[in-house]
């Protein structure tokens, strides 16, 4: 006859999850510490500066295309494009900067 109260296996050991957490753990004031130095730059926000500016003129480039009546999905593809480039040539300068 069947067991109707038999539990299914469970396992009874922290298992490998259980190490794993205990190095993210002690690990973690060591990320915020790097974490901090890094946002805290001056690249980082000449960066985010850059990227709130080229979003800022992306956006109201789609929204003047909107307006116009012209393909949305061109114009958002065309934007992307347009900024990508230019993050891609501030990153670099500023990495030359460093150097």
């Amino acid at each position: 006859m069947y067991d109707v109260h038999r539990r299914p296996y469970v396992q009874r050991g922290r298992g490998i999850g259980n190490m794993l957490g205990r190095g993210f753990i002690k690990s973690l004031p060591a990320l915020k510490f790097i974490g901090k130095q890094i946002l805290g730059s001056q690249i980082a926000r000449d960066v985010g500066s850059s990227l709130k500016n080229s979003t800022f003129r992306g956006l109201r480039n789609v929204a003047i295309d909107a307006v116009r009546g012209n393909n949305v999905r061109e114009s958002f593809t065309r934007e992307l494009g347009k900024h990508g480039r230019i993050l891609q040539k501030l990153s670099a300068l500023k990495l030359a900067m460093l150097r």
